[in-house]
């Protein structure tokens, strides 16, 4: 396998782990019979565990990688298990049976707002304005620095990355970084 199939596959497989996770504990979030929606918390609940282990890993001195993953995933995941939110009570108001052609707009709506920002995404490259000077300039130093060095935040040689915006994207970078074992 090259390197870009095989960055491809760790990357693929790490993402697959962390929506995996994200979706056990979703399932305290949604009340049953909503997949998608679970899915959707899912798939920011990981994510959110991704981000949160590489700040775990720097703020205790931990190696970065799935031991701090693992902290946060499993406590996390048995607290769900433990505490579900009670779905909605039904509403008796109208008992008719909806309309299925709102949602029909409305997915036909999703599906291309998803298409576009898609398009526009896969045309703009990795290497654009705001991934190499802010986002990935901070998630590729928090990644080789395996921490966060006070440089990004106080020279002013680095003003141009915006050290007021928020870490939450350059910490998902280098927590998918860390599990994948590769930049």
């Amino acid at each position: 396998m090259n390197g870009l199939a095989a960055g491809l596959t760790s990357t693929a497989a790490v993402c697959a782990g962390a929506i995996a996770i994200g979706w056990a504990v979703a399932g305290a979030l949604v009340p049953r019979g909503s997949r998608t929606e679970r899915l959707a918390w899912g798939f920011a609940a990981g994510f959110a565990i991704v981000a949160a282990s590489a700040s775990l890993a720097f703020s205790v001195g931990l190696e970065p990688g799935w031991l701090p993953f693992l902290l946060l995933a499993f406590p996390a995941v048995a607290v769900a298990r433990l505490v579900k939110l009670r779905p909605p009570r039904q509403s008796t108001f109208d008992e008719r049976k909806p309309s299925r052609r709102p949602s029909v707009v409305l997915l036909l709506l999703l599906a291309a707002g998803v298409a576009i920002y898609a398009l526009r995404a896969l045309t703009e490259p990795m290497w654009a304005n705001d991934y190499v000077a802010i986002w990935g300039l901070k998630g590729k130093t928090f990644f080789f620095e395996r921490g966060m060095p006070e440089r990004l935040f106080q020279w002013s040689a680095l003003s141009f990355s915006h050290p007021e915006y928020p870490l939450g994207l350059p910490l998902l970078y280098a927590g998918l970084a860390f599990l994948a074992g590769r930049w």
